[in-house]
Order: C-alpha cells, then sequence, then structure tokens
C-alpha cells in the first residue's frame, strides 16, 4: 500500500500539469500587447511544489538593457481549494498556507528564458492531518515557511 502510495505521488509529482506548471516559473510568458518600462501584467497559476496552491502574481517591467529585461514579481500565495488531502502511508495531510512571495528577474527578451531570478518567500497557517483510519485522531499544527530562492541559467 505505501509503496503504491509512493508510486502515485511520484507519478502526480511528473504529471503533464505538474511539469507545465513547474516550466511557467522558468520561462517567462509575456503578454500579447508590447510592454515597456512600468508596465504590469498579471496572471494565476496553480503550484504544486510543497502542497497544491494557488499563486497569484503581478510582474512589472522595471528596466530594459542590452536584450534583458529586469522584471520585479510580487505574489499571493494560497491554498488550491480543490487540493485533495495529500496521503501519506495511512494518514491525510492537508496544507492551509497562505503568505506573499516577492522577487526579481532577469529575462531575455530573444528567448523568454529566466537568465537570474531571485525570489523571497513567507508562507504561513496550518497543516491539518488525519490519521483516523488508523484510530488515531485528526489535529492540526502551525506551519511557517519563508525561503529565498535563487535561479541562475548556466552558459555551456
Amino acid at each position: 500500500l505505501i509503496r503504491r502510495q509512493r508510486q502515485m505521488c511520484i507519478r502526480d509529482s511528473y504529471s503533464d500539469e505538474n511539469m507545465k506548471n513547474q516550466l511557467q516559473n522558468v520561462i517567462m510568458t509575456w503578454p500579447e500587447e508590447a510592454m515597456s518600462v512600468g508596465d504590469s501584467w498579471t496572471r494565476k497559476v496553480k503550484g504544486a511544489a510543497i502542497f497544491s496552491c494557488i499563486i497569484d502574481n503581478t510582474w512589472t517591467v522595471v528596466s530594459r538593457e542590452d536584450g534583458i529585461v529586469s522584471i520585479d514579481v510580487k505574489s499571493k500565495v494560497g491554498p488550491d481549494p480543490g487540493a485533495k488531502p495529500e496521503e501519506m502511508g495511512f494518514a491525510k495531510i492537508k496544507y492551509n498556507l497562505s503568505g506573499e512571495m516577492k522577487g526579481t528577474l532577469k529575462v531575455s527578451e530573444a528567448s523568454g528564458w529566466t537568465k537570474s531570478a531571485r525570489y523571497e518567500q513567507k508562507l504561513s497557517g496550518t497543516v491539518e492531518v488525519d490519521n483516523s483510519a488508523m484510530g488515531g485522531q485528526a489535529m492540526s499544527m502551525p506551519m511557517t515557511i519563508e525561503s529565498t530562492v535563487t535561479v541562475e541559467t548556466v552558459e555551456e
């Protein structure tokens, strides 16, 4: 049973939907109209790294120089209301985390690929664990996550 659940977890992590969502964070999706310094656009995406979430992004063009666009991003992160609890062994786990993320990206105008990025994220909320299938009880634990992510493209 546990082996099957692990296989399902790995399969779901690399599903077409999750891979598409992860690539959206590496390849910049530009709006159809031309963007100038000071212009902003928004887009919601689903995330599924640690937990299923909805990320509401606002990007703002800060500068353009030598084919590189500097972009500030501010995001609100919240739980995906349609997400099913994660099954780990006999326990079901649901993450109710929300917060903010902010960062700066350097993006190639020609390719749309992110050359470098730095994000700071602060999330807090609760983790609900339901172990009632094994005679245990449901419990709620507070959780806070603060992280800094740096991404750099390696040139060959």
